[in-house]
This record gives C-alpha cells, sequence and structure tokens, in this order.
C-alpha cells in the first residue's frame, strides 16, 4: 500500500472528551495528516499532561474505527478493555479519562498490566517507553492475538507495533503498520488510514 491519500477537508474525524484529566475539554479534529496541539508550555509537567490528554482522545478514536475479529468481544455490551504496560501516570489519565465512556455500547475498561501474560485478554494494549527494552518480547507474546498495540517510542510501529504516536513541531502524530494489523486479525476504517502516516513491513510479508 501506499501512502494515504489526504482526507478532504470536509471529511473529519472528531473526538470530543470532557471528562479528561483537570476537567479540561478537548476536542481533537484529524484533517489531513496531523491533530494541533497547544504549543508545548513553558511548564514541563503542564506540556506533557496536555500531550497526554490528546492521547487519551486518539486512543478513545482508534477503539471507533477499528474492528476486531468474531469473538473479540463475545457479547453484545462486553467491556472493550483497555490495558497498559509501562506507564502508570497515562494509567491512571486514562482512567480518569476514559471513565464512563463506551463504544458501539461496549463499556470501556481501562486495566493497569503487571505482565505479558494478561496482554493477550484486552482490545487494546497501551505499551509505554518504560516498557520499551522488551517491546520485541511483547510482540512475540501477542503474536496472532487480536490486540491493537499502541505505542510512543521510536520506531515502534517499524517493529511490529500498530499504532505509533509521534511528536513533530507540537503535534500529535500517529503511525500505522497495515502488515501488523492484518496479522492481528484487526480492521482499520480507511477513515483513520487516510490521516496516519502508513507503513509496512516487509519482515513478516509471509505472515
Amino acid at each position: 500500500m501506499g501512502g494515504p491519500e489526504t482526507a478532504p477537508r470536509g471529511r473529519m474525524l472528531v473526538a470530543c472528551l470532557d471528562r479528561l484529566p483537570g476537567r479540561v475539554a478537548l476536542c481533537l479534529t484529524l484533517a489531513g495528516s496531523f491533530a494541533v496541539i497547544p504549543a508545548r508550555a513553558a511548564d514541563p509537567s503542564t506540556a506533557s499532561s496536555l500531550e497526554r490528554q490528546v492521547k487519551i482522545a486518539f486512543l478513545y478514536n482508534f477503539a471507533k474505527f477499528v474492528e476486531w475479529p468474531d469473538g473479540s468481544l463475545t457479547e453484545p455490551r462486553a467491556p472493550l478493555t483497555v490495558g497498559v504496560l509501562g506507564s502508570d501516570t497515562f494509567c491512571l489519565d486514562l482512567e480518569q479519562g476514559l471513565e464512563g465512556r463506551t463504544v458501539d455500547a461496549h463499556p470501556i475498561v481501562v486495566r493497569r498490566l503487571t505482565g505479558l501474560e494478561e496482554a493477550r485478554t484486552v482490545q487494546i494494549l497501551f505499551i509505554g517507553s518504560a516498557f520499551g527494552s522488551q517491546v520485541d518480547r511483547a510482540f512475540v507474546a501477542l503474536r496472532g492475538a487480536p490486540v491493537l498495540t499502541v505505542g510512543d517510542m521510536p520506531r515502534f510501529a517499524a517493529r511490529g507495533g500498530i499504532i505509533n504516536f509521534t511528536i513533530e513541531d507540537n503535534k500529535v502524530r500517529f503511525e500505522i503498520n497495515v502488515d501488523a494489523a492484518r496479522r492481528a486479525g484487526l480492521k482499520i476504517s480507511s477513515k483513520l488510514l487516510n490521516v496516519a502516516t502508513v507503513l509496512r513491513d516487509t519482515a513478516h510479508a509471509g505472515f
């Protein structure tokens, strides 16, 4: 697959969350290939908090534009579980930001994971940079599992993760490895692909 076409300005994905940390109302509009976030504040902790809030809004949007295979969510109102490895702070923010949210009637549940043994039981797995040294082992453990892996570390998607956040010019962007998504049995909406940097990994072309 070549690079995605730029989405027409009239066709946008919007994620609005009003329960993010600090009760900051946040609306993200995905247009073109990126979403703009406020310029980094003078206080690094403020900038980091804003960045996490943007990523939470993206994660919520990802859940709405990814289709899991039959059997992944066994009941019509079964929880859609987001697991977190390697970032307790982000896990706490996710719990607060996604509390009470649903996707197609599936309530979102956030779980702090203690190891890879639990990772195959979730629908979305966020792997924080603190877990980076073990990320390749995580991909092996998840092979064949219908889990949307999301990270924010260099070459996460190129190494086999599905979605990776990047920061460029005070903007949160994201990459999608379509081969990794296919191996996991996930279908990603063209609307999401149209606003992402699309990658392939030839190392697993035979899968």
